[in-house]
């Protein structure tokens, strides 16, 4: 059996990620010849890799998407060439694989006498309508074109020849699924040819997606890139969400290299919507743990501290000292009094410590990114702690947040082992910090960005980050208290930060340089290619989740009680969407006659429906105001 296989590649800035290399070595061991054809840009360092792993490569403008390029690999190799080959494979780059061998797949095919068949496929949908107001755009029943097999019978047919040779190409995505990637089966199967898919649809939703959990544990040996990235809505107006995490899982237990699914979403999605979607909250254990002797064995612990309040010491205290034994300490203050409060303690423990002093300005971040930037050339594992009491708020709300900050890196030594396990066996995960607070007058749930958007575009651009830029929902560090690896600093501490460059005293309560860097501590490590965890003692968390869902029920009730019951994404559309006011002139009924009732009743109707029912809605609207008109 000789296989020929063309797989379409397209990365806007022409990256070849580690998990493009790993899917075709996967495809090498079933493909006697593969054709990458890259769809506009492609680095000069991808090009040499992928030519040193024996593939051929095709350049071309991006343009026609899978099927155009498809279509120029024909025509590069010429049909004389084609037609040596047994079987061709027609895929692409938006899956990881293999999650097992596509030997595999192939084996449970050689039985099956169809003449093409693909891994899995889509049901009709005959009310899903690609293009709006196109009746013919419905979703037909068909092999998904992110991996097709021809049989021989097909490619020596003058009917597939012919349907590249005549081949119109698409001018924007939607064309390209509605006349290609769905009705390519159909033009085959037309033809007089069979078809069959290895993994079978349970419904009318994309089984790539919504089946992916037990595609996996029958053999299937694809993932799809956009399960991890898609709007969220994709998830929870049909499932509970945890179809992402769960593969995820799945895969580290498979042994997949699970850190190039991370390197690939990290460089080219917002983190706000991986967060969405994989989830990356923790409630880690805080009353038992593994024995972590390897962890401290591999790898360097201190703490950063920046203290400034001589007064509270003893309120951290019993957090310091459940740190490894081995923990360095490294005490910062602009004050000497605050640092020799803290040396008495200390020295009662005889803990690993030293002070250092700084000048009264960039308060923690300075003490972190300048006066103990050395630190994190000599450390692997830095926990960040500062000291808080907030006098523009009362003491009661201030110290709640400091304890939750607190609580969420070191509650514990249990609790400590087991966040220094995470991560150390979680090669991504880069920090671990608390999640926002939801309480008193903290509003940063919602409304992440602040006054802080002018800081976050400068520092976006200051330190060259190469990742989708967020518009408002953030995920940061509020508090300025994490675990983080040394290696999740790299872009951020090669800026050299100086004193000259921070905001002098007394700073505001929002909108500084500092509450900026306080918001970029994450994208920083994103840029490096690590993700956050969100994280919190699971003895906390609970309180915290309950709060977050009675809170949830309350907004519920409010919101249903003004929009009526509907869908929390449908809800939101109605409150972004304000109903526009009703213009009636030239009335032939009085205008007493007039139901503002009923034309505020089929405005909202037109709003919250979607297809048949808007129209129904807007034509009731219309038909209404005419008899006034």
């Amino acid at each position: 059996m000789k296989r020929l296989a063309f797989y379409t590649f397209w990365e806007k800035d022409g990256i070849v990620r580690k998990y493009v290399f790993t899917y075709l070595k996967g495809l090498q061991e079933v493909a006697d010849k593969i054709i990458v054809i890259a769809n506009g840009k492609l680095s000069s360092e991808g090009k040499e890799k992928l030519e040193k792993l024996g593939v051929t490569v095709l350049q071309r403008e991006n343009k026609g998407f899978d099927f155009g390029a498809w279509k120029a690999a024909f025509e590069f190799l010429g049909w004389d060439e084609v037609l040596k080959f047994d079987e061709l494979v027609l895929t692409n780059c938006s899956n990881y694989s293999p999650v097992y061998p596509f030997s595999g797949v192939f084996r449970r095919m050689e039985n099956n006498l169809c003449d093409f068949w693909g891994l899995t496929q889509h049901q009709e949908v005959k009310n899903a309508l690609i293009i709006a107001g196109d009746k013919d755009s419905y979703i037909r029943r068909h092999i998904q074109s992110f991996f097709i097999v021809i049989r021989q019978k097909v490619i020596l047919s003058e009917k597939f020849s012919s349907y590249w040779a005549d081949r119109v190409e698409a001018e924007n995505l939607k064309q390209e699924i509605c006349e290609h990637e769905t009705k390519f089966t159909e033009y085959l199967e037309s033809a007089g040819f069979s078809w069959d898919t290895v993994f079978k649809p349970k419904g009318e939703f994309n089984p790539s997606f919504y089946q992916a959990t037990e595609y996996i544990d029958a053999g299937y040996p694809l993932v799809k890139r956009k399960l991890f990235n898609s709007p969220s809505f994709v998830w929870t107006d049909h499932t509970r969400g945890d179809t992402p995490s769960k593969v995820l899982e799945k895969l580290e237990k498979l042994d997949y290299p699970v850190d190039e699914i991370f390197e690939d979403l990290l460089g080219t999605s917002c983190l706000s919507v991986l967060n969405r979607d994989i989830h990356f909250n923790k409630f880690i254990p805080d009353n038992s743990s593994e024995d972590i002797d390897d962890v401290l064995k591999d790898k360097k612990i201190a703490v950063v501290f920046f203290a400034y309040y001589p007064d509270i010491a003893s309120r951290y205290l019993p957090y310091i000292l459940n740190l490894p034994k081995t923990a360095h300490i490294c005490l910062i203050s602009t004050r000497q009094d605050t640092l020799d409060s803290y040396s008495e303690l200390f020295r009662k423990y005889d803990l690993d410590f030293e002070c250092r002093i700084k000048p009264n300005k960039g308060r923690d971040f300075a003490a972190y990114c300048i006066t103990a930037r050395d630190i994190f050339d000599k450390y692997d594992y830095i926990c960040c702690v500062k000291d808080k009491k907030s006098p523009q708020i009362s003491s009661l709300i201030a110290e709640s947040f400091d304890k939750q900050c607190w609580d969420s890196v070191l509650f514990s030594r249990d609790y400590v082992n087991n966040c220094l396990r995470l991560l150390y066996d979680n090669l991504s995960a880069g920090m671990i910090f608390s999640p926002p607070p939801n309480f008193g007058p903290y509003t940063s749930v919602g409304n992440e960005m602040s006054h802080n958007e002018e800081h976050i575009s400068y520092l976006w651009k200051e330190l060259k980050l190469r990742i989708p830029k967020e518009e408002s929902e953030l995920v940061a560090p509020f508090g300025s208290i994490f675990w983080i690896k040394s290696a999740t600093a790299r872009t951020l501490l090669p800026h050299n930060w100086t004193y000259e460059e921070m905001p002098p005293e007394p700073i505001g309560p929002d909108g500084t340089l500092l509450h900026g860097l306080e918001r970029i501590w994450a994208y920083a490590a994103q840029n490096d290619r690590f993700y956050p965890v969100i994280a919190m003692p699971i003895s906390l968390g609970e309180i915290y989740y309950g709060d977050a869902l009675l809170q949830l029920r309350d907004l519920n009730a409010a919101l249903f009680e003004k929009y009526g019951i509907n869908l929390h994404r449908r809800l939101i559309d109605l409150i972004r969407t304000p109903i526009e006011p009703v213009k009636i002139t030239a009335i032939k009924e009085p205008a007493k006659n007039i139901s503002i009732k009923k034309i505020v009743k089929y405005r909202l109707m037109a709003k919250i429906f979607h297809g048949n029912r808007r129209k129904h809605y807007e034509k009731k609207l219309t038909k209404y105001l005419a008899k006034f008109a």
